[in-house]
């Protein structure tokens, strides 16, 4: 039988991994002294005050242009499972909006997460979680989204925007916080806080209705100005007529591009390549040169180019141009005719737009038209953009980088989660509240997956600054579970590595020395090791 975990933690902090109790007067208090230090790291679902005190900290030694940020949300999922943590005596895995709300008695399978974002300084930092069984209803959506908003104002922060995708419950919430399409925005507490949607997000879904629906966009040929159908099937003959040809121009293009399934249906870079203006600049040519499309195909032409540049201008984040008519790039003061001018004709052209779907009615197909949330989206988004500017400027901001509006920054920190799981499953409740803790100690968590930009830097984390001693690299390993941790734990060799030279060179000054200064003899380090590895429910 197992030993049981308060077992463990009770005898490695009255001696020896060889038994001999000598340095029982080491280590006062033992690996509850220990516990104690990590309950600033400890996070449960709800509003956790130790993440907002330190940011308060934090934001009074730092410049005033780190206070300007951006409050993002999202879903994901997580595995149907309960695990017993014996550090809070607690069964976690049950549906938890937070204190002082009661949990439920239905397993969590979505974990909402909220980020706050830097909107003029490079800084992402989660501040709280929730589990549900089947996603938070609008209703609750907008309780929520105050909490967060009100602890954020008291921390210091100034939250001029909320970023979301285009959920259901999303929409719902936003609604009943005031915002519209043509309003963007909602108060709190008699300030603009400015209401976008994720644009990788948006691109997306624009691909899916093209690829299940007929977009039908506005043209002007000839003087005459009319509707053109664009259909997915014009996209295909595009490729098709391509891969005839020795020097390709769509050589990126594959079947993963043309039939996006499972994963594939959520990457943003396939529906980028499809909705390009290289893609429009084919179709144009299969039309007008090679006669091998007809006319009507042109609207496919438009719709891959103006949303490949409206992607384009909203995710910028270099000064620098970049991109089809150099759109692509951060905003300022001394440039920004360009963007607002392409994106007030965007609003005008999008408007525009009409969206019909087959529907079969007995033996009878028929197109019904109808308005996806999508399209709401990216009107809403337009205008929120434009206002968020001006509301910037007003605060004498000179440049904004566009691409920081995304949701990018929470889907990495998603990433990370499964990624620490194996075969990059999505982790269960325990799992999520043990990564979530080791990043917000560790300070800067690298996911090491192949995606690029897999990182969350949160420079306004709890963590303290860490040195290079070869213990305290032992000790950021144990906390991150890696290699080292599982080598100490199993092998008992700790008195190896505390042998070895420079391991006494701490510092007051790093987190995880400062956790040692009482002690850094044998029985405290591996006391360390197994609080660790029994708190994080590691897979060891």
């Amino acid at each position: 039988m197992d030993t049981p975990a308060s077992t463990i933690c009770t005898a490695s902090s009255g001696s020896s991994p060889t038994g001999n109790s000598e340095h029982n007067s080491s280590a006062p208090g033992g690996i509850q002294d220990f516990a104690s230090s990590l309950e600033p790291f400890m996070v449960d679902p709800g509003i956790n005050r130790n993440v907002f005190k330190s940011l308060a900290a934090s934001l009074k030694s730092l410049d005033k242009d780190y206070r300007i940020c951006s409050l993002m949300f999202d879903e994901m999922s997580i595995r149907e499972h309960v695990d017993y943590d014996p550090v809070r005596d607690l069964i976690i895995g049950f549906e938890d909006l937070g204190s002082p709300r009661d949990r439920k008695n239905a397993i969590a399978r979505q974990a909402l997460v909220f980020m706050a974002r830097g909107l003029l300084r490079d800084w992402k930092q989660p501040l709280s979680f929730y589990f549900t069984r089947d996603g938070v209803s609008a209703d609750m959506l907008a309780v929520l989204l105050r909490e967060v908003l009100e602890e954020c104002e008291s921390a210091g922060l100034s939250v001029v925007s909320a970023v979301c995708d285009t959920a259901a419950s999303n929409l719902e919430a936003l609604k009943i916080m005031g915002v519209t399409e043509r309003r963007p925005y909602f108060l709190f507490k008699e300030k603009k806080v400015v209401a976008l949607f994720d644009v990788p997000h948006l691109l997306t879904c624009t691909r899916d209705h093209l690829y299940k629906d007929v977009v039908h966009v506005p043209m002007e040929i000839d003087g005459v100005k009319s509707l053109f159908p664009a259909e997915w099937q014009q996209i295909r003959e595009t490729v098709k007529w391509d891969e005839n040809l020795m020097h390709r121009f769509l050589d990126c293009v594959t079947e993963r591009h043309l039939d996006p399934v499972g994963p594939d249906a959520t990457k943003v870079s396939l529906a980028s390549q499809v909705l390009s203006y290289k893609m429009a600049s084919c179709v144009d040519t299969c039309v007008k040169l090679c006669k091998i499309l007809p006319m009507s195909a042109l609207g496919a032409a438009k719709v891959c180019a103006e949303m490949g540049k409206l992607f384009d201008s909203l995710s910028g984040v270099k000064s620098q141009p970049d991109g089809v008519d150099g759109i692509k790039r951060a905003i300022s003061t001394c440039d920004e005719v360009s963007h607002l001018h392409f994106w007030s004709t965007a609003i005008y052209f999008l408007e525009e737009w009409k969206y019909s779907r087959r529907k079969v009615v007995g033996e009878t197909v028929i197109f019904e038209q109808f308005v996806p949330a999508s399209h709401i989206g990216w009107l809403q988004t337009l205008r929120g953009v434009i206002l968020l500017w001006e509301i910037l400027k007003i605060s004498k901001v000179s440049l904004l980088r566009l691409g920081w509006l995304s949701l990018d920054s929470l889907e990495n920190l998603f990433e990370l989660f499964r990624h620490k799981c194996r075969l990059n499953r999505d982790p269960t409740a325990a799992k999520f509240i043990s990564v979530l803790e080791t990043s917000l100690l560790n300070g800067v968590v690298d996911c090491g997956a192949k995606h690029d930009g897999c990182k969350v830097n949160p420079v306004l984390s709890l963590s303290g600054k860490q040195c290079d001693s070869r213990l305290c690299m032992c000790m950021r390993q144990v906390m991150g579970g890696g290699k080292m941790c599982r080598e100490i734990f199993l092998q008992r060799r700790v008195d190896k590595i505390t042998q070895k030279k420079g391991n006494m060179g701490l510092k007051q000054s790093c987190l995880p020395c400062s956790l040692l200064t009482w002690s850094t003899k044998i029985p405290i380090i591996f006391g360390l090791v197994e609080y660790m590895m029994v708190h994080r429910l590691s897979e060891t």
